[in-house]
């Protein structure tokens, strides 16, 4: 038998399977997700080897106080005054 067919097991069309995106976290796993983050950051920023590290030109904004509204307008304001945007791809 070659190929697949729905008696496989490996039926790949389950298209209302819900894969969890855009799932609220509820409150008691917020500080240990949280917490997690926060210790790959730290791995990532402390690394041996091409360690975190933001760039010297990135744009700066932080969001812990703001709404999403709010951090978008930040970066569409940036987008404007900075000429922030694609840059052509030479060959």
């Amino acid at each position: 038998p070659s190929g697949s067919d729905a008696t496989d097991g490996n039926d790949d069309s389950s298209d209302d399977e819900d894969d969890g995106a855009g799932e609220e976290i509820s409150a008691p796993r917020f500080p240990e997700l949280e917490a997690s983050i926060a210790a790959r950051d730290q791995r990532d920023m402390n690394r041996s080897h091409a360690p975190l590290v933001r760039a010297k030109d990135a744009l700066y904004i932080d969001s812990t106080e703001l709404g999403i509204d709010e951090v978008v307008g930040l970066i569409l304001r940036a987008v404007s005054e900075h000429g922030i945007g694609a840059r052509p791809v030479h060959d």
